[in-house]
């Protein structure tokens, strides 16, 4: 929604200045909702030395919404989700809104539709079918990221076939997530593994970190460490590690440390590996000093967090620290 308002910005710039000059080319109106959007815009954000007014913005919008302007019901419907400048909260007039702005053939309208609808599964027995459509909906409009949310339904419903045919939707449109997540279509066969790299890195170059740590998996050499920085860079943890991992690789004091930094904020967030690779250094004493309370630490918060490996190097661990005393 914010990257829609971005782009919208010369052209509110434009039909603002008309609507200023009381041109009746840009009068909001049945014959151009459009201009209802832009205006109400403007005030939503405080643009062009208008004070932002958020109440005189969804006047604008419920004109636009009336006039049959499905970006002006999708506004609405996001106003009333985020509680934009106070107005009170409101999801299910935020779904009526998003779901009048889908019908009315605005596609972000239907991916926020699908993905509210998602958000309310345990209220609504048939917000699962809802969300299927409004994605499908969103879809057939070329919206990327609505193709790959509705893989991801339909590959949670195990209709594989269905599910990877959005996914190479989604990122033909250029929705890095679906090419991620196509990618692991070709990680059934040794032969084409090749080919899951390639989607994974296109994944990567489209800024999806789960992309770019999927593709450090399967790549060699420099472009290994690459790719798991670009992922740890995204925000994802689990990339985070495998650059740590790929440093440590390297072998050199300040790879080691770097991945002493990165095993230990992985394993902050959550990374079970990661806990484990930090436990493993302090047991060995690679970058650190060696500890077995601090090593017997981290294969413990490892296990907590569901590997089978840590439970055993913990019990192990702690066996020894019995020993010597």
């Amino acid at each position: 929604m914010k990257k829609g308002l971005l782009v919208l910005s010369l052209l509110i710039s434009t039909s603002f200045a008309s609507y200023a000059n009381s041109d009746n080319d840009y009068k909001c109106d049945k014959d151009n909702p459009k201009a209802c959007f832009n205006f109400g815009t403007v005030r939503l954000l405080g643009m062009m030395g208008v004070k932002k007014d958020v109440h005189g913005a969804i006047d604008f919008f419920q004109k636009g919404c009336e006039f049959k302007g499905g970006d002006s019901c999708g506004m609405l419907g996001y106003i009333y989700q985020s509680g934009k400048g106070g107005i009170k909260k409101d999801e299910q007039k935020a779904l009526s809104y998003y779901h009048q702005g889908c019908t009315l053939l605005d596609a972000q309208s239907c991916l926020n539709e699908g993905l509210l609808n998602i958000r309310n599964i345990k209220n609504d027995e048939d917000a699962l079918l809802k969300a299927q459509k409004a994605f499908s909906s969103g879809c057939e409009l070329k919206l990327a990221k609505a193709c790959t949310q509705n893989g991801i339904l339909s590959f949670e419903n195990k209709n594989f076939e269905e599910a990877n045919a959005l996914f190479k939707k989604g990122c033909d449109l250029k929705d890095g997530l679906g090419c991620a997540r196509y990618g692991d279509s070709f990680l059934k066969d040794q032969n084409t593994l090749e080919k899951a790299l390639s989607f994974y890195k296109r994944s990567c170059d489209l800024n999806n970190a789960e992309g770019c740590r999927k593709a450090s998996l399967y790549a060699t050499g420099s472009l290994k460490l690459d790719y798991a920085s670009r992922s740890c860079q995204g925000g994802d943890m689990e990339g985070c590690r495998l650059e740590g991992e790929a440093l440590l690789a390297l072998g050199n004091d300040d790879s080691i440390k770097q991945a002493v930094d990165l095993f230990k904020k992985s394993c902050g967030i959550h990374s079970k590996r990661a806990c484990f690779d930090l436990a493993e250094l302090y047991e060995k004493g690679i970058g650190v000093k060696t500890s077995l309370q601090d090593s017997l630490d981290n294969y413990m918060r490892g296990c907590v967090y569901g590997d089978k490996e840590s439970c055993v190097k913990a019990q192990a661990i702690s066996e020894q620290i019995e020993n010597k005393k």
